[in-house]
């Protein structure tokens, strides 16, 4: 797998250049004019729903080296245990928060030992961290505020085969 890395090309294309980041990391580069135009039709900068975004995403595709691929993905909600398994299972996830659309790459949170008549179990689980990259120039890999992870209104998991 490659590394997660791109700056997005056009003010309005944090949408375009996670995409580009997730195909890349699973070994299909696919160029962020690319993505555009096939999701609207024209290289526009505009920026993208999360419906456009899933849209843009469950189907076949042909990577910038004529490799085929194909991808399945699915918003979600921000569910903090959700998020962890995927990033568990080595599947990064596009975040839309405030506005902007970044990759989820790690989280680290805790979940306390509570005693319940049936004995001891997990608590409800407190993020302590998120680290994202940011495509926004100059951003890259940081970690996620406050604000931004309480303001999280859409997550996107993929899967590229």
């Amino acid at each position: 797998m490659m590394p997660i890395t791109a700056w997005q090309n056009q003010t309005q294309w944090c949408w375009a250049a996670c995409i580009a980041m997730l195909f890349a990391y699973n070994g299909h580069p696919v160029s962020q004019p690319r993505i555009v135009l096939e999701s609207f039709g024209g290289i526009v900068n505009l920026p993208a729903e999360p419906d456009r975004i899933v849209a843009a995403l469950n189907r076949p595709w042909v990577d910038d080296n004529g490799q085929p691929f194909s991808v399945t993905s699915g918003p979600g909600i921000s569910n903090p245990v959700w998020m962890a398994q995927d990033l568990a299972d080595d599947y990064p996830l596009i975040i839309g928060t405030r506005g902007h659309a970044m990759v989820l790459t790690a989280l680290e949170y805790a979940a306390p030992w509570v005693m319940t008549p049936l004995g001891p179990t997990t608590g409800p689980a407190t993020i302590l961290s998120a680290m994202v990259r940011d495509p926004w120039p100059g951003q890259g890999r940081r970690l996620l505020r406050p604000e931004e992870w309480q303001g999280i209104f859409f997550a996107c998991h993929l899967r590229v085969r």
